[in-house]
């Protein structure tokens, strides 16, 4: 089989290996994550917009700015993060496909903080694409895990395959399971695979 033919899979890093929604709590004091309202619209819809009282835009992205790539290197680990990335290794080639925003200022340093983020807990930089388009590098064989539903169907667009992970609110609740979810994706690749 040429490398070009091989199954690609693609994961997100905000939201399904880093905790992006942690990073924003500890700058934005408006936003509660224990709050349950607050759980449920982010679980239901994974968009800071939904909530009331909330300028993403106005207020939330000039403090992460302020933050600096360190805000983006700061993002802690979820727990699940090592096994998905591992699990998805043993069966296809794996890289980081992240965003960097639109905004010049916002894209440099979440770009330079994310390099950092990765080299810290995964050490494989080289694997790493960073692009606000993340649907160019669909096709029939990739598979894009994000937490957007957003990307996931441009993704899908394109002609990608997806799997849209859950907000950590449904893992932490009790929603969701992740070492399951990864079960069902390993699954899902090898049908991809065997088609």
């Amino acid at each position: 089989m040429s490398i070009g033919n091989e199954f690609r899979v693609f994961i997100d890093i905000d939201g399904v290996l880093a905790d992006w929604y942690g990073g924003v709590a500890k700058v934005y004091d408006a936003l509660d994550l224990e709050d349950p309202e607050t759980r449920q619209i982010l679980k239901e819809g994974n968009d800071l917009s939904a909530l009331p009282n909330t300028d993403e835009d106005g207020e939330i992205w000039p403090l992460i700015n302020a933050g600096g790539t360190e805000w983006w290197s700061d993002l802690e680990l979820f727990p699940w993060a090592k096994n998905l990335y591992d699990s998805m290794s043993e069966i296809a080639e794996v890289a980081f496909l992240t965003s960097c925003g639109k905004v010049v200022k916002s894209a440099t340093q979440a770009s330079a903080g994310k390099v950092a983020w990765v080299d810290k807990h995964f050490g494989d930089v080289g694997n790493l694409i960073i692009t606000y388009a993340k649907q160019f590098c669909a096709g029939p064989n990739t598979l894009l895990i994000d937490d957007s539903a957003k990307k996931i169907n441009k993704f899908k667009e394109w002609g990608g395959r997806t799997a849209l992970w859950p907000t950590q609110f449904a893992f932490e609740d009790g929603d969701e399971d992740p070492d399951q979810l990864i079960k069902d994706i390993i699954r899902s690749v090898e049908k991809f695979k065997s088609e």
